[in-house]
């Protein structure tokens, strides 16, 4: 799936559906959520899509994903960067994809 989504964006981009700048945020979104996904399976040893809210299992995953180097800690440093991705991927699904913001916008016309 992963070869699929990338290459799939990267044609949205291609064929101007998304914007060069979207496609390369949403691909560096999905490499970034891929990689923490594969790190919580590694961790737990089982497939998992959560993260634990366990301090210190959280610690031991960012430092494992080599967090904390930056003089922050390394929680506070990888959920910075989480906010930041998943916030902009969030704005970028509901740009495209809200069904609301279409009936708004036509009935504005």
């Amino acid at each position: 799936w992963q070869q699929n989504t990338l290459e799939i964006l990267k044609v949205l981009a291609q064929n101007d559906i998304l914007h060069a700048a979207e496609a390369e945020q949403l691909i560096n979104g999905y490499k970034f959520l891929r990689r923490l996904e594969n790190k919580l399976r590694l961790l737990h040893d089982q497939s998992i899509n959560e993260m634990s809210s366990d301090q210190k299992s959280l610690r031991k995953m960012t430092r494992g994903l080599g967090y904390g180097k930056k003089g922050l800690a390394a929680e506070k440093e990888f959920l910075e960067e989480y906010h930041a991705i998943t916030e902009g991927i969030r704005r970028l699904f509901e740009n495209y994809l809200n069904p609301q913001q279409g009936l708004e916008v036509s009935q504005n016309v």
